[in-house]
């Protein structure tokens, strides 16, 4: 089986798109590991996977690590914070914007399987 590398991984913030270039990904990887990680026996890719998937709070600390190996000026209670007040306004279009990062951050971690699961999506729309 041939081995594909990582693809850059485009996130929304704030109004802007961010793409994070393949080259030099692999400490943002270790960095999202660590904090999905943290406090479980899980492997990442699980914590990502599973059905209720990642936290808010462990969403926010994922997007916050992507957005300052970018070079943005960012804190986690900034991003956490603004998916609480999209909570309390009932905005549910930005509380289901950060559940989407999930797949993003999938990309990120585990590119293969991504890649999956985009084979997956196109097979479902034929």
């Amino acid at each position: 089986m041939a081995a594909h590398g990582f693809q850059p991984v485009t996130l929304q913030w704030r109004g802007e798109t961010i793409t994070i270039p393949a080259r030099g990904i692999l400490p943002l990887v270790a960095e999202i590991e660590e904090i999905l990680q943290h406090g479980t026996s899980d492997a990442a890719i699980e914590v990502l996977t599973r059905p209720s998937g990642p936290g808010f709070v462990k969403i926010s600390q994922c997007l916050g690590a992507a957005l300052r190996h970018m070079g943005k000026r960012v804190t986690d209670e900034e991003i956490y914070l603004s998916i609480d007040g999209a909570l309390a306004k009932g905005d549910f279009e930005q509380v289901s914007a950060a559940r989407a990062l999930t797949i993003e951050l999938i990309g990120i971690v585990s590119p293969a399987l991504s890649r999956e699961f985009e084979a997956e999506d196109a097979g479902a729309e034929k």
